[in-house]
Parts: structure tokens; C-alpha cells; sequence
């Protein structure tokens, strides 16, 4: 083998020192240029992090809402289908009367059953949309 001329020797440390320096440059460069960004991120991050926190108690709201809305249409569909068919009762009832008095008397405890049904749904809607709404704050409170 040769050995390098001093100067090819004195070249080759002189590119390594060029290449190291480059590097270190380089780097010196990023760093002072992530820093100041990353200042400015901080409190903008800070800001967001409510903004999130609020969105997601708003999202967790906003889905017991909707289940608890799906509980109380089911309740009125059920509601629903017990009122025909006490009125299908009530109109078989009806035809059966065989006088003026037994058809008043069927038509009487037809108003008497349609009030008293209309108020006990009344209650179980109030009761199911409170229980939603109740549902609906504590599982917005607990965030």
C-alpha cells in the first residue's frame, strides 16, 4: 500500500472538518428555527385544550340526547298502540250496545278511559324526557 502524500492526508481531514462544521451548522439552524415555533405552538395548544374538552362534553351530551330520544319515541310508539287498540275495545264495545242507555254507557267510560289514558301518558312522557335529560346532564357533568 502507498501512503497518502500529506496533502491528500491534509485534504481528507479538511473535508471531514468542512462536513462536520456543515452538519453542526445545519443543526444549530433547525434547532433555532423549531424553538420559536414551538413557542408559539404552546399557548395556542393551551387555548385548544378547553375548546376540546367542551367539545367532547358536548359530543357525550349530544349522544345520550339522542339515545334518550330514541327511548322516548319508542315510549310513544308503545303509547301509541295502547290507544288503538283500547279505542278498537271501545268501538266493538259500541257496536254491541243493544239500547240508547248501554251506548251511552260505553260512550261514557270511553270518555272516562281516554282521559285517564291521555294524563298517565302524559306522566310516562314527562318522566321518560326527565330521566333523558337528567341522563344527559350527568353524563355532560362527569367530564
Amino acid at each position: 500500500m502507498q501512503a497518502e502524500s500529506p496533502m491528500a492526508f491534509e485534504k481528507n481531514i479538511l473535508e471531514r472538518d468542512i462536513a462536520a462544521t456543515t452538519r453542526k451548522a445545519a443543526e444549530a439552524v433547525r434547532n433555532a428555527a423549531a424553538e420559536p415555533v414551538q413557542r408559539m405552538a404552546e399557548p395556542v395548544q393551551r387555548m385548544a385544550e378547553p375548546m376540546q374538552r367542551q367539545a367532547d362534553t358536548l359530543t357525550l351530551y349530544n349522544a345520550a340526547m339522542v339515545s334518550g330520544l330514541q327511548s322516548l319515541w319508542q315510549e310513544w310508539v308503545a303509547m301509541s298502540q295502547e290507544t288503538m287498540d283500547r279505542r278498537m275495545d271501545a268501538w266493538s264495545a259500541l257496536v254491541r250496545a243493544r239500547d240508547p242507555q248501554s251506548a251511552f254507557a260505553v260512550q261514557s267510560q270511553w270518555l272516562k278511559d281516554e282521559i285517564s289514558l291521555a294524563l298517565n301518558h302524559g306522566i310516562r312522557l314527562t318522566q321518560t324526557a326527565t330521566a333523558v335529560a337528567r341522563d344527559a346532564a350527568e353524563r355532560a357533568a362527569s367530564r
